[in-house]
């Protein structure tokens, strides 16, 4: 069955209809409900392209809302996990690494392997020295200084136990901002030499070098997995990023992200 065509993809939602209730009448395009235990979709849009596989989404969506039927659904796909799923298990060679609601999954991953599979783009993991200074606990990022707000051991209390040690920092690409557009800033920002920006229309993705900061992909098999030598950050498309500019960016400390260098786990 091709579902390049029109024709092909309502064959394709008949057919995944047809999964979940007794009859389709095709005249009048109405369906008997089942009432099975459960359902098992094992990636039913994997093969469809990028414009049927949005319509796919939202149509499977729709129809799981009307029967209301436990559903297991097995997919690679992040975004189809976190839109129709209620609860998202995480999977890696057969273990569960983290079992959550969507944003929970995003807001609290449990360890490097969640934080950097969930998010597009990735998230960004740096290896940092927690310096307890005088005034304030700081890290270094990027050849610059950052402080931590108060909110930032009230969120990870254990990161005190690691005070003067090495982390690592996880920062989402929304959590960096060009800091031109941002008059208010906590003062929390890098200035990074832009290698590559992608406009999108919505959103401009700019990457840039890490420096002044080791990837830490020796210590930890997880951050080999999702570190790399290139930071992302996703800014407003009325940011000035363009490559080979300098660029100022605010970070959001409130929202960094730490985990044990040994073992990956979040602290």
């Amino acid at each position: 069955m091709s579902v390049a065509t029109r024709s092909g993809w309502r064959e394709l939602q008949l057919f995944t209809a047809a999964a979940i209730v007794v009859t389709v009448d095709t005249v009048t395009d109405s369906f008997v409900a089942l009432e099975p235990d459960a359902l098992l979709m094992d990636e039913p849009l994997s093969n469809l392209d990028a414009k049927l596989r949005v319509e796919m989404r939202a149509y499977v969506s729709l129809l799981h809302q009307r029967v209301r039927t436990t559903t297991l659904y097995v997919t690679h796909d992040q975004t189809e996990a976190m839109t129709m799923g209620d609860r998202v298990a995480v999977m890696r060679d057969g273990r569960l690494e983290q079992c959550d609601v969507p944003q929970r999954l995003y807001d609290h991953p449990e360890n490097l392997f969640v934080a950097g599979f969930i998010g597009s783009p990735a998230m960004n993991l740096v290896r940092c020295r927690l310096d307890p200074g005088d005034s304030a606990t700081t890290i270094e990022l990027c050849g610059t200084t950052i402080s931590l707000t108060p909110s930032v051991f009230a969120r990870h209390p254990r990161l005190r136990e690691h005070l003067g040690s090495s982390v690592i920092v996880g920062i989402r690409p929304e959590d960096l901002a060009d800091a031109a557009l941002l008059p208010g800033s906590n003062g929390s920002c890098l200035d990074v030499d832009v290698a590559l920006a992608e406009p999108l229309g919505a959103e401009l993705i700019a990457h840039f070098p890490l420096s002044g900061n080791s990837s830490g992909a020796a210590e930890s098999a997880d951050l080999q997995e999702t570190a790399g030598t290139t930071l992302t950050a996703r800014l407003s498309p009325l940011s000035s990023a363009r490559a080979g500019r300098r660029l100022r960016l605010a970070v959001n400390v409130d929202r960094l992200h730490f985990f044990e260098e040994t073992t990956g786990q979040q602290i």
